[in-house]
C-alpha cells in the first residue's frame, strides 16, 4: 500500500479484519424494496411485514 493510503473498510489492516454486516431488519427491508421495484407484491408485502413486527424500526412522527 502507498504511504499515506487508508485500507478500505472491510478489509485486513494492522493484523485486525473489519467486517460490516447488514442487519436483519436492513435486509429484509431491501428484499421490501427490490422485490417492489421488480412488481413482486406478495414478497414486498411480507418482507415490509416481517421488518415491522420486529418492533425496531418506527417513522419519524414529523417526516416534513
Amino acid at each position: 500500500m502507498a504511504s499515506g493510503a487508508k485500507a478500505p473498510e472491510g478489509s485486513r489492516a494492522g493484523g485486525m479484519t473489519v467486517v460490516f454486516r447488514a442487519t436483519y431488519g436492513a435486509a429484509l427491508a431491501l428484499k421490501a424494496r427490490v422485490a417492489l421495484r421488480n412488481e413482486m407484491w406478495s414478497t414486498a408485502r411480507d418482507a415490509a411485514q416481517v421488518v415491522i413486527s420486529l418492533g425496531v424500526y418506527e417513522l419519524y412522527p414529523d417526516y416534513r
